[in-house]
């Protein structure tokens, strides 16, 4: 799966006001959340962004009003799934911010000497690693004298660490998106789509309905250890029995092959903060099902890495085209 299709998926889910107030309203939690009428918020057109913006994939502006008042806010979400923490994040914010506000001058979106709208720079990262870069354009400035202070640009931007979120149990879209990003396990995945297809049930989620079936068939598949094949689907509530059935027979399969005892201490191993063991064998279970066969140059090498390098392999087969990509230095 391409960066870019990755992209896609996310600009698909966030251009959908529920998913939008979700993350709004449960992750972000500011006073001023309260004030929008999410039922006016839909993407920005596209006519009144620039060149250098639309070919932003990665970006995606939403407007939305206020209640009681006649003012439109715009939240600027910036998907980043990159292997590597982008140090200089909030100058990149800043110059992006800077040029929407260019363009909505430049289209007389603002009136003459009218103030400018308030923008939400949201920054939604999906490393493995934990973000620790600066959210201040200032706190990267330096300032040798304090008069000077005054000088240096002070905005921030909001930060949705999807690794550093707590979704566990929470039923609203944009944790289950966030579950769905971490789970690991067949079992799991089943809990979880038995609560998503509760919620999505109605006719106004159809859309979010396809895009999470092609999310699950496209990302979580290949993250989800499985011996097995597991057929694609084309609708949630297929996979759940599907998912059953499929989990019963891997069940009877370990049973008669006396292989589910060591299995299950394995899960649990896996499990543990800090196990080597079973993210070794999560990534080789990943190579196999992706590439065939594992070279023993390569098995000696997962075998003997840290977790953080087993982590950033692991991202990488989401891209890479060979098996040699992945362990590339």
């Amino acid at each position: 799966m391409s960066r870019s299709k990755y992209d896609a998926f996310y600009k698909e889910f966030f251009s959908q006001p529920q998913m939008v107030e979700d993350l709004l309203k449960n992750y972000v939690q500011e006073e001023w959340v309260n004030h929008l009428d999410f039922s006016t918020l839909k993407p920005f057109s596209s006519n009144f962004v620039s060149d250098s913006l639309k070919k932003r994939e990665n970006d995606l502006i939403l407007s939305v009003k206020c209640k009681d008042s006649d003012i439109t806010a715009y939240i600027y979400l910036l998907f980043e799934f990159q292997s590597r923490i982008d140090h200089y994040m909030a100058i990149r914010m800043l110059v992006y911010v800077g040029l929407f506000y260019q363009e909505l001058i430049k289209h007389k979106l603002v009136k003459s000497r009218q103030s400018l709208p308030p923008v939400f720079p949201l920054v939604v990262y999906n490393g493995i690693r934990p973000w620790n870069a600066a959210q201040e354009v200032s706190s990267l400035v330096y300032i040798p004298f304090v008069s000077l202070a005054a000088y240096v640009p002070n905005m921030r931007y909001f930060l949705f660490d999807i690794s550093q979120v707590n979704a566990k149990d929470q039923q609203d879209l944009a944790s289950f998106l966030v579950r769905l990003e971490k789970v690991r396990d067949v079992d799991d995945l089943r809990l979880i789509l038995q609560e998503l297809i509760q919620i999505l049930q109605s006719p106004d989620y159809e859309h979010l309905r396809r895009r999470f079936t092609e999310f699950i068939n496209h990302i979580v598949f290949h993250r989800v250890p499985h011996e097995q094949p597991i057929s694609e689907f084309h609708d949630l509530k297929e996979l759940n029995p599907m998912l059953a059935e499929t989990v019963t027979k891997w069940t009877k399969q370990w049973k008669m092959e006396g292989r589910l005892e060591g299995r299950m201490e394995g899960r649990m191993e896996g499990r543990m903060e800090g196990t080597l063991e079973g993210r070794s064998a999560v990534l080789e279970r990943q190579l196999r099902k992706r590439f065939g066969t594992i070279a023993p140059m390569y098995l000696e090498r997962i075998r003997s890495a840290s977790i953080e390098q087993l982590d950033l392999w692991a991202e990488r087969i989401l891209d890479a085209k060979s098996i040699q990509e992945v362990f590339s230095q």
